[in-house]
């Protein structure tokens, strides 16, 4: 085995394609030592944060539904005092259990799925590969 002169030595990690390669240099020899990966992500979508007019309605009907008012006194209410939908039309029952459900569906979707965390997979072998 030949002692390696530290000062000629670098390291680089290279992802394309799920494909790594550790590159060292030495004078003027390149070793590469070649391997494949799999690697998986959910978190690489933009995550849309709640507006905070979305997030005060939710947290109102939230609040009325705790004092015991059903999902159509709810729209009652808001129309009654004029709050309109995020796009701006009237509320209805089958608005404000929507409201709720996809609030829940949400925290759960990015707790369970976005969240999640996956190992690391070898596809390939190691091999050195000299140039």
């Amino acid at each position: 085995m030949q002692n390696l002169n530290t000062s000629n030595i670098y390291c680089s990690v290279l992802l394309c394609n799920c494909r790594v390669k550790l590159i060292v240099e030495l004078d003027s020899y390149h070793y590469y030592l070649k391997f494949a990966i799999k690697v998986r992500f959910n978190d690489l979508l933009y995550l849309k944060k709640y507006t905070q007019e979305q997030l005060e309605t939710y947290k109102l009907i939230q609040s009325l539904r705790k004092k015991g008012l059903r999902y159509r006194r709810v729209a009652r209410y808001f129309n009654e005092k004029e709050i309109l939908t995020t796009r701006k039309t009237k509320w209805n029952c089958a608005k404000v259990h929507s409201v709720l459900k996809r609030y829940k569906e949400r925290v759960e979707r990015i707790k369970k799925v976005r969240n999640k965390k996956y190992q690391t997979k070898w596809v390939s072998k190691m091999e050195l590969v000299y140039e």
